[in-house]
């Protein structure tokens, strides 16, 4: 058995030598999982910026929705204020 191993080894290393790869696969380490950390960080700023700007936006559509509320409220205000006297 260890001479029929050792055979296979030879045919593998030969195959080896005939075909190189055209490029060697790249072998991350477990703690750096599908991407670079490099890379990793910069989808988290790049996730952070775009959650902010949305929070931005929809913080400045509720300022608009209460100004406008509090417009009405004025106006509504001075139209009660300005009736005319009863006779």
């Amino acid at each position: 058995m260890q001479g029929f191993a050792e055979r296979k080894k030879e045919e593998h290393k030969q195959e080896e030598k005939k075909q190189p790869l055209a490029c060697k696969p790249i072998a991350l380490s477990m703690s750096e999982g599908p991407m670079l950390l490099a890379d990793g960080s910069k989808v988290e700023a790049a996730g952070r910026a775009s959650f902010e700007k949305s929070v931005r936006i929809e913080i400045d559509a509720m300022k608009a929705r209460v100004a406008k509320a509090l417009m009405q409220k004025k106006k509504e205000k001075k139209r009660k204020g300005k009736k005319p006297p009863k006779k």
